[in-house]
């Protein structure tokens, strides 16, 4: 949980300019000033939107769990695999606003912005939630592992995740991107599909 905090001071505090190009030029100053004047968008304090924000997270909770609560019907009608879900529906649809956000900002040019909004999920998977849900689990059950949650995984999840990081890592360091590398990347979706469908 430490290092997400850190990441998350380090790109929303610290080192904002990294992901929220400024115009060099006046000129372009200007323009954008008249095109934000021009829509009338509106301006909230920092209070208003976090009441928003915990106001949407209560919601999307109630939602979540409503989802969880149908998986076994769906499980159970379709003859499909919870874990085939998992890397299906539920990794696509919770966050496909933010994939949209990151599509608008890669059409915009904002690509640095747009990887990391790609990329935020899972770094907030991986460093908060799974942590949390492991210390959780073991205070719970008193520090026993039988029932535990754990973080052992068959081989098969643990090569899905170690190509999946190796591949972002690319794609970072590479820092561009083009309609090649994402139907690279949407083939070799398909493909782990397919090895949780039929595994």
């Amino acid at each position: 949980p430490l290092a997400y905090i850190v990441g998350l001071v380090f790109t929303l505090k610290t080192h904002t300019h990294i992901l929220y190009a400024k115009p060099d030029d006046k000129h372009h100053a200007e323009e954008e000033e008249e095109e934000q004047g021009g829509h009338g968008e509106a301006v909230w304090s920092k209070w208003q939107s976090l009441a928003v924000l915990v106001v949407c997270t209560c919601m999307f909770a109630l939602i979540s769990e409503k989802l969880v609560e149908g998986i076994q019907d769906v499980t159970a009608t379709f003859n499909v695999s919870q874990i085939f879900l998992g890397v299906s529906v539920l990794a696509v649809v919770p966050t496909a606003a933010e994939y949209l956000n990151a599509v608008q900002f890669a059409l915009s040019n904002n690509m640095p912005l747009a990887l990391e909004i790609g990329a935020s999920v899972a770094v907030q998977i991986t460093l908060f939630q799974m942590p949390m849900l492991v210390f959780y689990s073991a205070f719970r059950n008193h520090l026993v592992n039988r029932g535990s949650f754990t973080l052992i995984f068959p081989m098969l999840h643990f090569y899905v995740v170690f190509f999946s990081v190796l591949i972002l890592n690319l794609i970072y360091s590479y820092g561009k991107a083009n309609y090649f590398i994402g139907a690279a990347l949407m083939s070799m979706y398909i493909i782990i599909l397919a090895c949780f469908y039929f595994v």
